[in-house]
């Protein structure tokens, strides 16, 4: 799976970096999963009010998913990769315990509150710490760990949640959410920060030690010399410099680049924010590939297969195999996400993202078809439906987010993709139901009709990001002016 000519760029504590950080992402999916299960078992409780506390679920994740992942963004920026992901266990830490132990429907639904703002901020700063830290050869590979995560964290709670679905078990199953952020808070201080974020705060001495742990190596100096230049650092001899001890742990905001002089001279803040970034020309043909695949993401259908899967499977089964059935897609979208593991350095973004929404759109328009089918059969193509959504839109829109945005712009512009991640999710889960009773099956004509659109956009607009660093894909050396309207 590994390149052979690249393999001394790895290293254990790489793994073990990735290992660690990827435990907000088990716990993005644990907790999207939990609710599933149990919650015939809940609704049965009558102290809390737990038919309130089940509806407002839903909705209460994904609002405040959207808050954490606007707010993400900014934190990641300026306090770091690594202190966001520490702190933000303590949203998971509070909801856990607000869910094990509260005796009100209140008290239920601030837990929820809180373990959706955690998993928010984590969406937003996960993908952008585990491209930081791979080598540009493996970027795919590891971005793609995170969705694994997601689903094995989706595939766990359902799991867990077929002994634990009862009136006297459900509150441990909650309560499980504590594990991860524990492990979390204990390693993850040993774990470094990103060497892209430490150059950009001048911190090169630091960045230039953490690249030599997690390559395992000495021979970082071509490496180190692009995310000086990609931060806005130049050198013309970096080794020379470290060998003079110039940088010995100082903040070197004085060293300057022509692009950060061309910055400051318009007076444009380094980084750009909000308003500076969609005044950008050079950076219009990222954000629109970056915001769009993150809304393809959601208005694929995607998440009209898993939240309703239970549904779909009484349509052929008995209730109770269709609830043991449920964790069957999460197995697919597994193994679709494992095999996308192999692939994507292979085949690359573009390609593997084309294969998969056109896998999607034939089983979305094949679900959609309106005939009398087999119940099996339906079940069948959206087995396939959710495989091909994991072979790529489940994955990439993540990973490729800090792949195609500079360093320099991807605070704000991480805020707004997870934002629209988000805020898709919402909508979905708002007017679903809805519209499964009015159209049926036939509501997935409209996400065929998405999914073709978005084959048709990726094919001309969205740049291959394989081997290339998102400072070459805008134009690194636009000048500013030329830049920015």
């Amino acid at each position: 799976m590994l390149p052979e000519n690249d393999s001394a760029s790895t290293s254990f504590y790489l793994y073990l970096c990735t290992f660690v950080s990827l435990l907000v992402g088990f716990q993005f999916g644990f907790n999207s999963g939990v609710i599933n299960q149990p919650r015939k078992a809940i609704t049965k409780c009558t102290q809390p009010d737990s038919g309130i506390f089940v509806n407002c679920i839903p909705m209460d994740d994904l609002f405040n998913g959207v808050i954490g992942g606007l707010i993400g963004g900014f934190l990641a920026a300026k306090y770091g990769r690594k202190a966001v992901l520490i702190y933000n266990n303590l949203f998971f830490i509070i909801g856990g315990l607000f869910l094990s132990l509260g005796n009100e429907v209140v008290w239920l639904c601030v837990g929820r509150v809180l373990l959706g703002i955690g998993s928010g901020i984590g969406t937003v700063v996960l993908p952008t710490y585990i491209s930081e830290l791979a080598p540009n050869a493996y970027r795919g590979m590891f971005g793609t760990f995170n969705q694994l995560s997601i689903v094995v964290g989706v595939f766990t709670s359902l799991t867990i949640g077929i002994p634990l679905s009862t009136p006297e078990y459900w509150r441990i199953l909650f309560s499980l959410t504590l594990v991860p952020s524990l492990f979390q808070i204990l390693l993850m201080p040993y774990c470094t920060e990103t060497p892209k974020w430490l150059a950009s705060r001048g911190r090169i001495y630091d960045a230039r030690e953490a690249l030599v742990a997690l390559r395992g190596s000495n021979d970082i100096e071509e490496e180190l010399e692009e995310i000086l230049l990609i931060s806005g650092n130049v050198l013309e001899s970096p080794s020379q410099h470290f060998e003079e001890g110039i940088f010995a742990n100082d903040n070197n905001n004085n060293i300057t680049s022509p692009i950060r002089s061309q910055i400051n001279n318009t007076g444009i803040q380094w980084p750009l924010s909000t308003l500076e970034m969609f005044q950008c020309k050079a950076l219009r043909r990222v954000l629109i590939s970056a915001f769009s695949l993150q809304f393809a993401q959601q208005f694929s259908g995607i998440n009209v297969a898993t939240f309703y899967s239970t549904t779909i499977f009484e349509n052929s089964y008995s209730p109770e195999t269709a609830i043991k059935l449920t964790p069957l897609l999460s197995i697919i979208i597994m193994i679709g996400t494992i095999i996308s593991l192999f692939l994507i350095e292979k085949l690359g973004r573009k390609s593997l993202l084309i294969t998969s929404m056109t896998g999607m759109s034939i089983s979305s328009f094949l679900i959609a078809l309106p005939v009398e089918q087999l119940p099996s059969l339906i079940v069948c193509y959206f087995i396939v439906f959710t495989f091909f959504f994991a072979l790529g839109l489940g994955s990439i829109p993540w990973l490729i987010l800090p792949e195609l945005i500079p360093v320099y712009a991807l605070g704000p512009a991480s805020g707004i993709a997870t934002a629209i991640n988000w805020g898709g999710s919402f909508i979905i889960a708002l007017f679903s139901p809805v519209l499964i009773s009015v159209m049926g099956y036939q509501l997935f004509f409209i996400f065929t009709v998405i999914l073709v659109l978005m084959i048709v956009l990726t094919y001309f607009v969205i740049p291959e990001t394989k081997g290339k660093t998102a400072e070459e894909l805008v134009g690194y050396y636009v000048p500013v002016d030329e830049g920015h309207e």
